[in-house]
């Protein structure tokens, strides 16, 4: 799902190691955190193809995992109407919608939860 145009992914696995933020698992059964970072849409068999396999994954997260999305996919599309439907099902899927290149976000997240604790 990462897109060659954009380098999130790569900085968000170097951040989440150097940050000590958790480790990686490869079943998101498993997952405390599910990250999409990097997800492509530039063309609209992708955004469907996105749609399904990010659904997929959703659906196998276990209960009170926390999901992080980032990457093209969070931006407004044209299509008011498409744009409205996506932006509820991001709402209504992930509890952290990044904006393109703002993957910090999740060091700040962690950070200050770890400070509340």
């Amino acid at each position: 799902m990462s897109c060659a145009l954009n380098y999130e992914y790569s900085r968000l696995v170097f951040l989440i190691l150097n940050n000590n933020i958790g480790e990686f698992v490869s079943d998101p059964k498993e997952a405390d955190i599910l990250i999409f970072p990097s997800t492509c849409c530039g063309a609209k068999t992708q955004i469907m193809n996105t749609l399904n396999y990010l659904t997929s994954i959703i659906e196998q997260k276990k209960e009170g995992a926390i999901t992080f999305m980032s990457g093209c996919i969070t931006r407004t599309f044209l299509n008011e109407e498409f744009n409205s439907k996506f932006i509820k099902y991001l709402n209504e899927s992930f509890d952290y919608i990044m904006p393109e290149h703002r993957e910090d976000m999740i060091i700040n997240i962690f950070a200050n939860k770890a400070k509340n604790h």
